[in-house]
């Protein structure tokens, strides 16, 4: 996946972003091109063609119909402010956990806090 010059560290292109959107209450998301500069570069036309065609195949990411030249999406579940973790998990490594934990099938990122020992 080409990740692009704006999304340095990854998170745009996680294919989890709808899980982390979620558990951070999030209902809507819009991804505006970026408006200070007034001609985009054909590398950076590109970048934003295939991210907006990621983006829009995660699951749990729906796209809004309205009249904005920019897609917007809205989650599936939104976690409320205060909530309850059913378990505790408590790590250490880097980014890469997130794929390991993701690849069991009964990991939620909602139910599950997470402490990390550094």
């Amino acid at each position: 996946m080409i990740d692009g010059d704006y999304d340095l560290f990854g998170f745009l292109h996680d294919g989890h972003i709808s899980d982390w959107y979620e558990l951070l209450g999030i209902k809507y998301i819009f991804y505006p091109p970026y408006e200070r500069q007034k001609t985009p570069t054909k590398k950076e036309l590109a970048e934003r063609k295939i991210f907006e065609n990621f983006i829009s195949k995660i699951p749990g990411l729906g796209k809004i119909n309205s009249s904005l030249s920019f897609p917007g999406y809205e989650t599936g579940d939104p976690q409320p402010r205060i909530y309850i973790q059913e378990k505790i998990l408590f790590l250490v490594g880097g980014e890469e956990i997130y794929k390991k934990l993701f690849a069991f099938k009964n990991f939620a990122l909602e139910k599950s806090g997470m402490v990390f020992l550094e």
